[in-house]
């Protein structure tokens, strides 16, 4: 997948809701995060790093997880978040037929309701089944 009018659109509405949207080095996904300067869904005791570059080295620290956007074979719009490995709790994947939907989906993880992102993170934190470092 590479750049496209409608994607390259998709990406500026989703800074303009407050995320960073960026293609990975080989043009082929989008990363989709939030700042941790921008108000929106937090995951408690979540912690992870972002490098955003090696020369010179600036990596930016989140409270969310990185989701991924990408078009798939079928030209559906798969956006998924895989913060646990192997894969875990919080961790989920949607596809959408539409990729306006894809993007309202995506602000509304970010910045809607906060259970979406942290409910079964959150259950898995007090069940002990995962680490809070």
């Amino acid at each position: 997948m590479k750049s496209s009018r409608d994607l390259d659109e998709a990406c500026e509405r989703l800074c303009a809701r407050g995320l960073i949207a960026c293609f990975d080095s080989n043009q082929q996904v989008v990363r989709v995060y939030r700042s941790p300067d921008v108000q929106g869904n937090r995951r408690h005791h979540f912690s992870d790093a972002l490098l955003l570059s090696v020369d010179p080295p600036a990596e930016v620290r989140l409270d969310a997880p990185v989701g991924w956007l990408s078009r798939l074979d079928n030209g559906e719009w798969f956006f998924h978040i895989a913060a646990c490995v192997p894969r875990g709790p919080g961790d989920h994947a949607w596809t959408y037929a539409d990729l306006n939907k894809a993007v309202e989906d995506i602000v509304d993880y970010y910045f809607g309701d906060d259970s979406r992102m942290c409910a079964g993170w959150d259950a898995a934190i007090d069940a002990g089944t995962i680490r809070r470092d």
